[in-house]
């Protein structure tokens, strides 16, 4: 894995994305928008310094790597410890996954499942509505909290995200979570997620209960009786929503 190899590669890469910008006629502010998430996804620089830099001098000199392929390489246990590495500063500043909560088991179990995603800022990361799929730990940058459209909220780094329907399966996303900067989070995908939940069963319950506390905060103790609707209330409920938003239309028509 050389390094000349890897500029090459990230070489041609630009070539055929800037190919493929002017044979689509891609808008110059989507254009932007790509190249400022590829310039967060691979510099050095933290999220927010890219953002100040722009775009036009980021690209020079970055490299592309595989980090699939980084890791197959090496053996299981160097493997988990690099992917530790970073996941762990960030799981570190949440009090419920703290080594010192459940001790460094759930960290290291938690290591391998959990990917790292970048956000540009006025990204929806979770829409309210939409059923569960993951949860997000906030590593750098800011999201919002919005319920209905109103401000509820940003959260720091260190934060989590998203458990809500996951924790309540039949429930649907009660908030919309929006990136306010340049922001990266590891995503815990819900088959881990709930494969996590089988190893360590007491962390449904410090869940809920943290759940529960940001709810009454939020002044959404509600939520709970949302959660426990059926599948065919849901399915209701999706419903009215889809026929509200369609008699409205025809009223502004």
């Amino acid at each position: 894995l050389s390094l000349d190899s890897a500029s090459a590669s990230f070489q041609g890469y630009t070539n055929e994305l800037e190919a493929y910008f002017t044979h689509k006629e891609i808008p110059p502010s989507l254009r932007l928008k790509v190249n400022n998430y590829i310039q967060s996804r691979w510099s050095r620089d933290s999220p927010q310094e890219v953002d100040r830099q722009g775009p036009e001098s980021s690209l020079q000199g970055l490299k592309m790597y595989s980090e699939e392929r980084i890791l197959d390489k090496l053996s299981p246990a160097l493997r988990r410890e690099l992917m530790a590495s970073s996941v762990t500063s960030t799981l570190d500043k949440n009090p419920v996954f703290t080594a010192s909560f459940f001790g460094s088991t759930l960290q290291v179990y938690m290591c391998t499942s959990l990917t790292q995603e970048w956000f540009q800022e006025g990204d929806h990361i979770l829409v309210q509505g939409a059923p569960g799929s993951s949860v997000y730990f906030v590593k750098s940058g800011s999201v919002e909290v919005n319920h209905s459209g109103a401000p509820l909220g940003v959260l720091p780094p260190g934060s989590y995200f998203g458990e809500a329907p996951l924790l309540f399966p039949s429930a649907l996303q009660p908030l919309t979570f929006v990136s306010t900067t340049p922001s990266s989070a590891f995503e815990w995908k819900i088959s881990a997620f709930f494969k996590c939940l089988e190893q360590f069963p007491d962390l449904r319950e410090v869940m809920e209960l943290v759940l529960e506390q940001k709810m009454r905060r939020l002044g959404m103790e509600s939520w709970k009786d949302r959660a426990r609707l059926g599948k065919k209330d849901v399915q209701k409920e999706r419903i009215r929503q889809l026929t509200t938003l369609f008699e409205e239309g025809q009223q502004m028509n």
